[in-house]
């Protein structure tokens, strides 16, 4: 009984771990769950991790959470990363919002989901992590007595560690059954019509092959060169609402490489060196490259590339494993960007490559070891950027940075729940960004290459974006449409020359430009060359044998005339037997998306309060 139960709470673990995010998702399709509209308000209080439209997290319930999935990902003498601790706690983070909001929503439409409902559910459908563990199999096949035997029995100790698998299995079969529920509630009016399927399925299957010349815009860049300032304005007005922004935030930062230091530098050397004396004196290379290569990719599998020709390798390794002559051939060690190498030719063949000349590809292994700073070494330069932030405060970044040899750069803007450029994802710096006052400090920031300090610059409230933020995007957009408006004029003066009974090969000569062809395409595109342009494409598929040629079709590059060259029609008994599959699939990709809208949507019209950072830090 008590291996079963340690075994079981290892399953249930897992099977909560698993539907973490899962849950939030119609189908497997997980929506975005960035946090939105997230303001911290003084201090939070005690055993209060975050408030959600007025309701408050307990900081217990995160932290215990939190404790979890620390077991997972110590397991095997793992050593978590602190990108994956963030990631860790981020996901917590999402799960608990995520539920919170559901459950008000649940509340709000008097969705419940009852005890008797939950119990009933457990015996009679359990998960299939459960289906799959061999402790409920009878001769290898599930066996739901047993399964239904193990519950009864947990139902029945005394034992904490029962209460608790009991306790946490119940939690997780509530919110499935909740948030189905709600999705059935959200979704109920989704509906695709034979007529829909059917239409979708001609977009699939019927393929049509066109001839067409191409005017590109770029013929008219020499033509079209200026756009005068009153016309960039009026374009800004007449389309103003495109330029809309959401509140943004602006940092100073100052980034300081993770450079190795001589002694990383040496030791390194001195490691590939011991690993080639090894080598060469008879040690196996896979076994080896295993145990010793720090290439993540290759080294689990004895330091094997697989086949490889020119272009594919960083110069500096090509040039070595070329230089191999035979099968079992062991380069020296040599260096390149990623740091120090010994290969081993495993194979060479030759290929024709698309100019039909031969060309050698090589199969090869490799040990690597990184030239990278040491755990030693990231700490001093996290002082020194510590260290760089208290002189900042003192006499301002910019002095401060130039001290200690570095500059200060400014971000893009950046919108709340989205990456911190050039820092990536960081949802509490993010945070950071628009609680902070301006001209406060965050921590130091390490990321996998570089340490960075940030400094609020400022915050731009949620509007238009200025004109002259803009100026130039807009008259890019507006060359670019002047040019496409000369090529049109040109491609309909060329259509009328066929009107007037010239062929579309002499309008192609009059044109200068060759007839291209897009060989067989559906209406999803792409179609040849012309790729995703929807106006050739429903032109394309205006065509037809009576109606061979296009007039001129404006694209978003330019003009195009289009001659109709044949037509493969669906087969339309094929879509009988299939129809209702069909529908449904086009049921299911509505309601995921739908779903997903729903739930972002939930989430951005959300109050957020985040109190992590009394927790964790930033």
């Amino acid at each position: 009984m008590m291996q079963t139960m340690r075994n079981s709470a290892k399953i249930i673990f897992f099977i909560v771990l698993v539907t973490f995010v899962g849950f939030m998702a119609y189908g497997g399709l997980v929506s975005l769950l960035a946090s939105k509209n997230r303001a911290q308000s003084g201090g939070p209080e005690a055993g209060v991790v975050g408030i959600v439209n007025g309701e408050k997290l307990s900081s217990s319930a995160f932290d215990e959470s939190y404790r979890k999935r620390m077991q997972s990902l110590t397991k095997d003498d793992h050593e978590p990363t602190d990108q994956e601790l963030e990631q860790a706690r981020n996901d917590i983070w999402n799960n608990m919002t995520t539920v919170t909001l559901f459950n008000q929503e649940a509340a709000k439409h008097g969705i419940l989901v009852t005890d008797a409902e939950v119990a009933d559910y457990m015996r009679q459908a359990p998960p299939k992590e459960i289906i799959d563990s061999k402790e409920f199999a009878t001769d290898g096949k599930f066996d739901i007595s047993k399964y239904q035997m193990w519950l009864q029995q947990l139902a029945a100790s005394t034992d904490p560690r029962a209460e608790g698998i009991i306790s946490d299995f119940e939690t997780q079969i509530r919110q499935q059954l909740l948030v189905t529920r709600l999705q059935d509630f959200v979704l109920s009016n989704v509906r695709i019509t034979e007529e829909d399927a059917k239409s979708s399925f001609l977009d699939r299957n019927d393929s049509i092959d066109v001839k067409y010349i191409f005017i590109p815009g770029g013929d008219f860049d020499s033509t079209v060169t200026s756009v005068p300032d009153a016309d960039l304005q009026a374009r800004y007005e007449k389309d103003k609402e495109q330029f809309k922004q959401p509140e943004m935030a602006i940092l100073n930062y100052v980034q300081m490489p993770k450079t190795p230091s001589e002694a990383d530098l040496g030791l390194a050397k001195l490691s590939i060196d011991s690993i080639y004396q090894q080598v060469k004196a008879g040690a196996n290379f896979d076994t080896l490259a295993v145990y010793r290569s720090e290439d993540p990719g290759s080294g689990k599998k004895g330091g094997d590339l697989g086949w490889f020709g020119e272009g594919r390798m960083v110069p500096e390794f090509w040039t070595a494993t070329s230089n191999l002559k035979n099968i079992g051939d062991i380069s020296a060690p040599f260096k390149s960007q990623f740091g120090w190498h010994i290969i081993k030719l495993t194979g060479k063949r030759t290929t024709k490559g698309p100019d039909g000349k031969e060309k050698p590809e090589y199969q090869a292994s490799h040990i690597l070891i990184l030239t990278q700073a040491s755990g030693q070494t990231v700490a001093e330069l996290e002082q020194k950027m510590n260290n760089l932030k208290l002189d900042a405060e003192k006499m301002g970044l910019a002095q401060a940075a130039s001290e200690y040899g570095l500059k200060v750069d400014t971000t893009r803007g950046f919108p709340k729940g989205t990456n911190v450029p050039p820092i990536g994802q960081n949802e509490q710096l993010n945070t950071f960004a628009f609680t902070g006052k301006p001209g406060e400090f965050s921590d130091v920031v390490p990321t996998r290459n570089a340490l960075f300090l940030c400094q609020i610059n400022r915050t731009t409230p949620a509007g238009y974006t200025p004109f002259n933020d803009i100026k130039d995007r807009i008259k890019s957009m507006v060359l670019r449409e002047k040019r496409v408006e000369l090529a049109q004029k040109r491609g309909q003066e060329l259509a009328d020359q066929m009107a007037r009974g010239k062929s579309f090969e002499e309008v192609a000569a009059l044109s200068g430009k060759p007839v291209l062809e897009t060989g067989y395409f559906v209406r999803l595109g792409p179609a040849g060359k012309a790729g995703y342009d929807q106006d050739f494409i429903g032109a394309a598929f205006g065509l037809s044998l009576s109606k061979p040629y296009s007039k001129a079709v404006a694209g978003r590059t330019g003009s195009y005339i289009i001659k109709f060259v044949d037509l493969k029609p669906a087969n339309l008994a094929l879509f009988t037997p299939h129809a209702d599959s069909l529908t449904n699939d086009l049921v299911n990709t509505k309601k995921k998306d739908m779903w997903s809208r729903w739930v972002n949507s939930l989430k951005q019209n959300a109050k957020i309060e985040d109190f992590r950072s009394a927790y964790y830090g930033s």
